[in-house]
């Protein structure tokens, strides 16, 4: 199980990148996005080699005239956005850019290695997805520094945590640049998966 979750890690790195390379954001790059199919010999295992990715609905291209929808999204689901998408009305969200999907992908890695969903990972000890944003992210940055390494490993704590503080170099996050992302994201994960 632990050799699927590594490799299930790499396949969503690698399909998030391809997806960056076009120039696209994806802007819900988030679990419940993600599908699988059931084998046909164990009809009630999910076949994690081949994750579908959905969820398209708000995606745009990467271009500075694209116009940035911030669509309609479930309370449960706003805790996957980068603290500086959830502001409150009338306040405008910023334009959205590369590095909201690569925090949005830092929480799924957290949800892969964790093997739980994000609101019980972060629910431990009272703690809750109804958190001010900044204190959401400080506490999900908290539970991958603490636990993770234990679950998965230093390296894929690393690579989790680099996402989740993208754009702040002093505690560890990479740029938004896709060589960052395709150097210190996904060959680390490939790095990490038992095979290698």
């Amino acid at each position: 199980m632990l050799e699927q979750r590594y490799n299930l890690a790499v396949v969503l790195a690698s399909s998030l990148y391809t997806f960056m390379l076009v120039r696209w954001h994806h802007k819900r790059f988030i679990s419940t996005n993600i599908a699988f199919l059931f084998a046909r010999k164990s009809p009630f295992t999910p076949d994690l080699t081949y994750p579908f990715v959905g969820g398209f609905a708000l995606s745009r291209p990467n271009a500075p005239g694209e116009i940035s929808i911030s669509g309609p999204s479930p309370e449960e689901l706003q805790v996957y956005l980068h603290p500086d998408l959830r502001v409150k009305l009338p306040q405008e969200p910023p334009k959205y850019t590369r590095a909201y999907d690569i925090y949005s992908f830092g929480l799924l890695l957290m949800e892969i290695g964790f093997w739980n969903t994000l609101s019980l990972i972060t629910s431990r000890k009272g703690k809750s997805s109804k958190l001010e944003p900044r204190v959401f992210r400080e506490e999900a940055v908290g539970e991958c520094k603490a636990r993770l390494g234990c679950w998965m490993g230093e390296r894929y704590r690393d690579v989790t945590l680099r996402c989740l503080n993208i754009g702040n170099e002093a505690e560890g996050g990479i740029g938004e640049g896709l060589n960052d992302f395709y150097w210190k994201v996904v060959i680390e994960l490939i790095e990490c998966a038992p095979s290698h």
